[in-house]
């Protein structure tokens, strides 16, 4: 990088492609390097960049145009093979997997790949898969057993089928010209790094992607696009520290806003240590109801309801293999339910889901008649305490684990992700049901002081009210 290229063979006299800190070194263990401060980092102090032009991307002026082709050749293959649009894959993101591909060429290359110093500061496999991966490339296909039933077990099971489909649809050994086992084991290498470590839309970064990350809220510094220190106009990615980081402390950059669950599924870990019954939680956590089994018992009526607002059988499927887009997600603030438990913070379709499923035969026909899915005030009550019962009912099903502490390191950080759900769940039904309490006190004495008032006959005379024929709401 120093010499304009990624490696020291083709030292073309370019300018320098990173930039270091003075104050920033490199610790830790080949399965887990972390960068760490030996001076004062102040708040705003770039850290570590590194010029885009270095990116690790298929479309990267540092790949042959013949590797380039190739990349792009293969993954339309890919993509006529099959759908292969799980999170894992996604080979409707343009780029994306033809960057995989070119990675999995790199490392079939070893030591003759230009990019084999960057290389060998990449984990093996099993050292960065995420849990999508864990049965193929670890040989433990029990490690994600804790995670079925929680708001990432749908993505998981899509990821693991989407993988058998594509190695028994594609020849990777014709493709690669090596045995099997071998590319479908560098395949299976590249998946892994490029879900774990790329850089959305920039690609695999030198240097950056040896930064250990957490959630929105952990962290001590971010992302910034600007201009390579001493590298004059050249654009660069740099890690800039977000608040004073002391000597010895570690640099976590900030990996965006998610919940545990998401964490682990993407990255393959989650801090705070390894006891199963201790729940994982992070600052942007989040309990979300497996709606599938809601959607199944809901009648035709009610699901052409639901339509009306666009909700359907697709909206179901896209939001169990996006947990991250949180379509039905019961949110947390400071690791309480958001506002308190109330109804309004949890998301529009799923009140609407509860909605309709309170809903008679003659509601449901108005909705259709009307083309309008709305949710009077006076239902509030019965739709907050559906959903009450639908939180408790799901965490019984989470309840439902048995991971013991000697279990596989993955498997424990699985139990905890399952346990943080449960409880997150139990919480959210806690404090609908607490809200109901308060709401109908607040109803009650509501009523009291306005049955007080109109009963004063200076009221009555004033507006003309007889109380007799007053209802109250």
């Amino acid at each position: 990088l120093e010499s304009g290229w990624p490696n020291s063979r083709h030292d073309s006299g370019k300018q320098p492609l990173a930039w270091i800190s003075p104050k920033a070194q490199f610790l830790g263990s080949e399965s887990n390097v972390s960068v760490c401060a030996k001076g004062v980092i102040e708040k705003g102090e770039v850290v570590v960049a590194v010029a885009k032009t270095a990116a690790l991307h298929f479309k990267s002026d540092l790949v042959s145009v013949n590797r380039r082709e190739r990349a792009q050749h293969t993954a339309n293959l890919i993509r006529e093979a099959g759908k292969w649009q799980t999170p894992l894959v996604n080979a409707k993101d343009q780029g994306r997997l033809e960057t995989f591909l070119v990675l999995m060429q790199e490392i079939l290359d070893g030591e003759c790949s230009d990019w084999w110093p960057y290389l060998q500061t990449l984990p093996h496999a099993d050292h960065c898969s995420p849990p999508s991966l864990w049965g193929e490339v670890l040989g433990d296909k029990l490690a994600a057993l804790p995670l079925e039933g929680t708001s990432v077990g749908a993505a998981i099971q899509a990821d693991e089928e989407d993988l058998r489909s594509l190695r028994a649809g594609i020849n990777f050994a014709d493709l690669f010209g090596v045995e099997e086992a071998v590319a479908w084991e560098a395949f299976l290498h590249s998946v892994a790094l490029g879900n774990t470590r790329m850089f959305a839309g920039v690609g695999m970064m030198p240097l950056l992607d040896l930064f250990n990350g957490t959630p929105s809220g952990d962290h001590n510094a971010s992302i910034a696009f600007t201009k390579l220190p001493g590298g004059g106009e050249l654009p660069c990615i740099a890690v800039t520290a977000t608040a004073k980081i002391n000597p010895g402390d570690e640099v976590f950059l900030e990996y965006g806003q998610l919940s545990s669950a998401n964490f682990l599924y993407t990255y393959g870990y989650i801090g705070g240590g390894l006891d199963p019954m201790r729940p994982a939680s992070t600052k942007c956590d989040e309990a979300l109801l497996n709606v599938a089994p809601l959607w199944a018992a809901l009648s035709d009526l009610q699901r052409e309801a639901l339509s009306v607002s666009s909700f359907t059988q697709e909206l179901v499927d896209k939001a169990m293999l996006m947990p991250k887009q949180g379509v039905f997600a019961l949110p947390f603030c400071n690791g309480q339910p958001s506002l308190g438990g109330s109804l309004m913070s949890v998301a529009l379709p799923l009140r609407q889901l509860a909605f309709v499923a309170c809903c008679d035969k003659a509601g449901l026909e108005t909705i259709l008649e009307s083309g309008r899915l709305e949710i009077p005030e006076e239902s509030r009550l019965e739709v907050a305490t559906l959903i009450a019962s639908w939180c408790e009912s799901h965490s019984q099903t989470l309840s439902a684990t048995c991971t013991e502490e000697t279990a596989a390191s993955n498997m424990q950080m699985a139990a905890r992700v399952r346990e943080g759900e449960r409880q997150g769940l139990l919480a959210w039904a806690a404090a609908l049901r607490k809200r109901l309490d308060s709401v109908t006190e607040e109803v009650g004495y509501a009523s009291f002081l306005r049955q007080t008032v109109q009963s004063d006959p200076r009221f009555r005379k004033n507006q003309g009210y007889q109380i007799d024929a007053w209802n109250p709401p």
